[in-house]
């Protein structure tokens, strides 16, 4: 009867629990120890489990297990809730990047907890029947940490920033950003799903969308099947990919088979299938596009083409053919060509050009090539000119499949061949292939080219010469002629170079080298013990010949004799020789001396003697001798290298003019003095030491495009010993400026990068500190620079002194009338920083970080001029901090007595002051308070908040609107009075006046520029309004003197009167 009884009542699962309740709640709990082992899984323990009687929480404590990698689990502590709402547990800690925190339970009814991973916080929540949900609530979620749960040691990289799954509505939203893994990375990727029942997908149709960084995209309907490769999906994709037109395509799947179809420009299609079970595929692509500059910027005219392929990637094994009908290029420095042929591959056996033509305007290049059997064979590649065959090639080079690297070809003991062969050609016929000068003519002609024998033993034999090269730059030279001989003898190479023009040789060059390449690519360097040999000689080049190699010096003259000789070999090199230069010169020094040089070298003892002198027409330029010992095997760094000997290298007596100097200098426009120079370089390569004295003295010198452009009677004195360079008391004159320079710079940093230490004092008076068209400033400078190069700091004190802000400002151009449409103006903004008209060149990273502590005072104020501004400013407190990359200037500039004269009003700034931030330099704090009379208005100006952010503020007595403030400021008249027609042709008029003798009213050359000149004195004002009787009126007031004042007046009806005024003011 009580399983009848059992069995007809329905409990539900709150009863129960409550039943259950009813016995544990009562009751005090203690569980110290419990160990639970769940067989060929894991193994649980609890610390505590306790219970107070009548309490509804219980206290776990010290709960340990381990996950499926075999990882300790430790919660410190839980606490479970269980009332007459259900159950509540504040936490469990899974390890230290996952947790789940706030479970709630309530029976039969609801269900949530909050998931958080490496602090990032997911929520899932249920009805306990069909309507479940789980999102991501905290801004991201680090996909690392949620990989690093379940695999460790898969590296990647991204977040998801979006993650939706509801049961109820049958979506899924996933977004993510900043995705890589291994080399492949995706900025931006979202995917979106809906289908009808999320917790049964299968069978039901889902609508999908995917998009991968806006560059892939696709839309459509999936059915998945419980055996995933038995779904079918119907989707559209688009593909925006940068620089190539958006392809629209199509992806149709079902039973086992995937079909692709794609289109782009309407004229390139793609068709491609693929079958999952055998793995194979076919796919087609044909383009019939007329111009194909769209696909890329060397693409030109017509792009006509098929390809076919099918293959099998279980055997490996591809096939297929390209025909290509009309293809057109026209790549930077060559004339533009089309290109047809055909290319068929049967992969891994054969691919092979079966025909490839090349054809522009000037030529036509044919080649065949084919690849099988590890052998790479070119049958021709020719270039023809109409009928007549130009260039022949022909090679054979093996190439194995198997191939690794490039050691493994070498190894190769195949023989290789190469042959090259052409017709003389002149330059002209090459630069359509080849970007040869436009100024050179010639000859040219390879004379069987051959490379034969192995990679091990490879032979190199050909000639190439050059007949009737010239130059346009040089008429004056007879062409010359230039052979080049190579050949291969016994492991060397072998050549011989000569050039010569009808008057004689110009330049002989024999020479035998070791030739092993297999060797050098085995050691990775040339064997010291090689022997070789070469001679360089020559009688009297003209150096006039190599101008083109010389740009830099224009129409470069003078005669250099070589006899050199080189032999020995690498281990124990012995150089001799002389090199001789005559009558150097350059067309930009033609009033000078020419120079000479004559240096004679010899080798004994492995130790090379260099003697020489420099001539300046017929007195002694300088003195020139040293040694070096020859140590390859010490500048190597090899293990049998001896200890390092010592060199030496002097230059003495070497007085130099310095307009010789200014070629080579192109920012000096012209100069004259000289420099006294005597250098000595001594110790060795790993330990040099350096003396020697400068003495340059510059009597005038005038730079190119700098504010400081021009340098007077300077003098630089400069010392160099025991790596110390001591600069002498030396003066520079610049621009007006005076600077001293003294001090010390110390080469011998202790740091292991090249640091030397300055402590240097600079003095200046009127001192060029920037000049531009509209600014002009100048100084006295008291500053030292001192500390190493990378963290130098210049401080001390600067005087701004007779400097200068002068800007003409034209409110209406008056002038010639314009036949073409006016410019946009380019007007000030405060948001933005003034581009300077002449930047200041940024000096190196290393000095952009040198430190600032300069303090600077106004010992002149600065002058504001213009055409209509006056005044002048002062600063108070002003220092310089920071770095020269990032100054940080603060103190306050305050204006003084500024006036500005607008057209029919002087607008007085009474006071004015602007307070620098150094935390933001181009943000400025500005105060400013003005006023101007205007008829019978009394306007006033307030200007405060920062240049970025400025706050203007215009009020009037009487009042008046803002807007109609700016109106009287800019005419004079308010909004009614212009509205009278008259009025506003008066106000015209006298605007018109105002704006010609500003103009004008300095020059005297004319009647009317002379009245102007003298018409500053008389005040005139047409169409102004009495406030009392509301008629309109003309004046004319003459300044006598500082208290008098004769004024005449004329009303709109021709009434007319004058006045003689006597001002009394009050201060």
């Amino acid at each position: 009867q009580g399983q009848e009884r059992a069995s007809n009542s329905k409990t539900s699962l709150t009863e129960v629990l409550g039943l259950i309740k009813g016995f544990i709640q009562p009751a005090e709990i203690s569980i110290i120890g419990l160990k639970v082992e769940v067989e060929n899984m894991t193994q649980v323990s609890l610390g505590s489990l306790t219970h107070s009687a009548g309490e509804s929480y219980y206290l776990i404590s010290d709960l340990q297990s381990r996950d499926h990698l075999d990882r300790n689990i430790y919660n410190p502590e839980s606490i479970v809730t269980w009332n007459q709402d259900g159950f509540f547990i504040n936490q469990i800690t899974l390890n230290s990047q996952l947790a789940i925190q706030d479970i709630f339970l309530k029976p039969e009814k609801s269900a949530s907890m909050v998931i958080s991973v490496a602090g990032s916080k997911v929520l899932a929540e249920s009805d306990l029947k069909s309507s479940h949900r789980i999102s991501l609530e905290s801004p991201s979620l680090s996909i690392p940490s949620l990989i690093e749960l379940a695999k460790p040691d898969l590296e990647s990289a991204g977040e998801i920033t979006k993650l939706e799954i509801n049961t109820s509505t049958g979506s899924v939203a996933l977004e993510a950003c900043n995705l890589r893994y291994e080399n492949q990375e995706i900025s931006r990727a979202s995917i979106a799903a809906i289908t009808q029942d999320l917790l049964s997908p299968f069978g039901k149709p889902i609508n999908i969308q995917v998009s991968v960084d806006d560059k892939i995209q696709a839309e459509g309907i999936v059915v998945l099947d419980r055996q995933i490769l038995d779904s079918s999906a119907e989707l559209d994709l688009t593909v925006n990919w940068p620089k190539f037109p958006t392809i629209n395509g199509e992806l149709h799947y079902d039973s086992r088979e995937a079909h692709l179809s794609a289109l782009a420009l309407d004229h390139l299609r793609a068709t491609a299938r693929f079958q999952i079970d055998s793995q194979t595929y076919q796919a087609k692509i044909y383009s019939e596009i007329n111009e194909s500059t769209i696909l890329d910027e060397n693409l030109k005219g017509p792009l006509n083409f098929t390809a076919r392929a099918k293959g099998d990637f279980k055997m490996a094994k591809h096939s297929g053919s390209l025909d290509l009908f009309e293809m057109g290029f026209h790549l930077p420095n060559f004339s533009q060509f089309a290109a047809n042929g055909k290319i068929i591959w049967n992969w891994p056996n054969q691919i092979a050009v079966e025909r490839l033509e090349m054809i522009s305007s000037e030529a036509v290049a044919e080649t065949k090539l084919n690849w099988s059997n590890g052998i790479l064979g070119v049958d021709y590649i020719k270039v023809f000119e109409k009928d007549d065959e130009l260039l022949s090639v022909e090679a054979n080079f093996p190439v194995p499949l198997s191939t690794r690297s490039l050691n493994e070809i070498l190894e190769s003991e195949k023989e290789i061949s190469l042959k090259i062969n052409s017709k003389p050609l002149t330059l002209e016929r090459l630069s359509s292939f080849l970007p040869i000068p436009a100024d050179l003519s010639g000859i040219l002609h390879a004379e069987e080219f051959n490379l034969t024998g192995t990679f091990f033993n490879p032979l190199l034999n050909g000639k190439i010469s050059l007949k009737d090269f010239q130059s346009t730059a040089t008429p004056q030279l007879s062409p010359a002629e230039i052979v080049i001989e190579v050949q291969t003898d016994a492991k060397n190479l072998i050549v011989d170079f000569e050039a010569k023009d009808p008057a004689g040789q110009i330049l002989k060059l024999d020479g035998t080298f070791p030739f092993l390449p297999r060797k050098w690519l085995d050691q990775k360097m040339i064997p010291l013990d090689s022997p070789l040999t070469l001679t360089v000689k020559n009688d009297r080049l003209d150096l006039r010949r190599i101008q083109p190699l010389t740009p830099s010096i224009p129409n470069i003259r003078g005669i250099l004799n070589l006899d050199l000789r080189l032999s020995g070999s690498l281990m124990e090199p012995r150089l001799n020789g002389n090199i001789n230069a005559n009558n150097l010169n350059t067309s930009r020094l033609t009033n000078l001396p020419d120079l000479g040089l004559n240096l004679e070298i010899k080798t004994t003892n492995q130790e090379i003697t260099l003697n020489g002198s420099g001539k300046n027409g017929t007195a002694n330029l300088m003195t020139i001798a040293g040694s070096l010992p020859l140590q390859p095997k010490t500048w190597l760094g090899l293990p049998e290298s001896e200890p390092e000997k010592e060199f030496l290298f002097e230059i003495k007596d070497a007085e130099i003019d310095l307009r010789q100097v200014q070629p080579f200098v192109p920012m000096i426009k012209n100069v004259q003095g000289n420099l006294e120079l005597n250098v000595k370089a001594t110790g060795t390569s790993s330990n040099p030491q350096f003396s020697g004295d400068a003495d340059l003295s510059i009597t005038k010198m005038r730079l190119d495009d700098s504010p400081f452009s021009e340098f007077r009677d300077s003098r630089i004195i400069l010392n160099l010993a025991n790596d110390i360079i001591t600069v002498n008391e030396s003066s520079i004159i610049a621009s007006g400026g005076k600077a001293t320079i003294r001090g010390s710079i110390n080469l011998a940093s202790k740091d292991a990068d090249f640091d030397p230490i300055f402590d240097v004092e600079v003095e200046g008076k009127d001192i060029l500190l920037y000049r531009t068209k509209d600014l002009n400033f100048r100084g006295h400078p008291n500053l030292t620079i001192t500390g190493p190069y990378s963290k130098a700091k210049i401080a001390g004190t600067l005087k701004i002194a007779d400097s200068l802000i002068y800007k003409d400002v034209e409110i209406l151009p008056f002038g010639v009338p314009r036949t073409s449409e006016t410019p946009r103006p380019n007007l000030p903004s405060f948001s933005q920083s003034p581009k300077m008209e002449n930047p200041i060149i940024s000096p190196p990273s290393g000095v952009m970080e040198w430190n600032l502590e300069v303090d600077i005072t106004t010992e002149d104020p600065v002058l504001i001029r213009g055409n209509l501004i006056d005044g002048q400013i002062t600063g108070q407190n002003l220092k310089l901090r920071g770095t020269i990359g990032s100054p940080k200037p603060s103190g306050t500039v305050t204006t003084e007595e500024i006036v500005a004269d607008l057209p029919f009003s002087k607008l007085e700034v009474q006071s004015g002051s602007i307070t620098l931030n150094p935390d933001s330099p181009t943000n400025s704090y500005l105060d400013l308070k003005g006023s101007s009379k205007i008829s019978s208005y009394l306007v006033q100006v307030f200007v405060s908040g920062t240049i970025q952010n400025p706050k203007l503020v215009l009020t009037s007595d009487p009042p008046l609107p803002e807007n109609e403030i700016m109106l009287l400021l800019a005419t004079g008249s308010v909004s009614s009075q212009l509205a009278n027609q008259e009025v506003a042709s008066q106000k015209a008029l006298q605007y018109l006046f105002e704006t010609l003798r500003r103009r004008n009213g300095e020059k005297d050359k004319s009647i009317l520029q002379r009245f102007l000149k003298n018409s500053g004195q008389i005040k005139v004002s047409l169409g102004d309004t009495n406030q009392y009787s509301g008629q309109n009126f003309s004046s004319a007031t003459l300044n006598l003197d500082d208290r008098w004042d004769f004024t005449t007046q004329i009303d709109e009806q021709g009434q007319t009167r004058a006045f003689l005024v006597f001002s009394v003011r009050f201060k």
